[in-house]
């Protein structure tokens, strides 16, 4: 079991997610951010190693606008190098990886423009882990989306769609659910060996917050029922903690016992 953080480490100086206006856009632009965002991508799995946080969410914009027709820049070519010396740590260190799109990626939308945007946006997810040079255990998570004409419709168009997806995009492809035991349990009857094992993402409730708020700071007993409701099951834990590092040096604390 690896624990790991979405994204941003809070307690480094650098973020792996600069972006930039679109009417600023250039290709001079382009290449200053996105080796900022490299360097300090590098920088934060470092960190995690030293700490032994072995899963990381890669920030969906670690290219920016790589997904929108203005991107002229060829920044496969310009940072293939940097991108395979990233993937060649991330594989020396046994790193688990994922990317998440944001929620405007719905394959299963009624609106044509709004899926073709979605498969942009996925191609490029697939691409960055394609350069990494990581095997299908590095995931895109993305929700099943909304309700469109009635939940069973919903249900066959995003299966529909999703036969209809390049095979680079459904081979990482994977889908969030439930939390709970039973739920983990039959989700993982769904990962080959190829897939390795699950993904979990992990939340609880801020207090005194709007339902579906993020805790601050991970409640540790809330973490450790958790443990207990799902033991014996083998998952990688992906913590939606918003002090980031900070909470998933405690969950590694919290799992010592467990998986001793």
């Amino acid at each position: 079991m690896k624990i790991g953080y979405p994204c941003i480490n809070l307690s480094l100086n650098c973020r792996s997610s600069r972006t930039f206006r679109l009417a600023s856009y250039s290709d001079v632009r382009m290449h200053e951010t996105i080796a900022l965002n490299l360097a300090c991508l590098q920088e934060t799995l470092r960190y995690n190693v030293e700490k032994n946080m072995l899963f990381f969410r890669i920030t969906s914009d670690l290219i920016p606008f790589a997904s929108h027709e203005v991107c002229s820049f060829k920044w496969q070519v310009v940072f293939s190098d940097t991108l395979k010396e990233i993937g060649r740590f991330i594989r020396e260190n046994k790193f688990r990886i994922s990317m998440h799109p944001d929620q405007f990626v719905l394959i299963n939308s009624l609106d044509e423009r709004i899926f073709q945007n979605s498969l942009r946006e996925l191609s490029y997810h697939a691409e960055v882990l394609d350069l990494l040079g990581i095997d299908r255990t590095a995931k895109i998570q993305i929700h099943a989306g909304r309700v469109y004409g009635g939940k069973d419709r919903s249900m066959e168009r995003f299966i529909e769609r999703h036969k209809t997806l390049p095979k680079k995009i459904r081979d990482r492809l994977v889908i969030e659910g439930e939390r709970l035991r039973d739920a983990v349990g039959k989700a993982a009857g769904t990962w080959s060996e190829q897939d390795g094992i699950p993904m979990v993402d992990y939340s609880s409730q801020e207090k005194g917050k709007r339902t579906g708020t993020h805790a601050q700071s991970i409640d540790i007993s809330h973490f450790k029922k958790f443990l207990k409701e799902t033991d014996k099951l083998n998952f990688d834990i992906m913590l939606e903690i918003k002090d980031k590092e900070k909470s998933a040096l405690k969950a590694l604390k919290a799992i010592s016992g467990r998986t001793s």
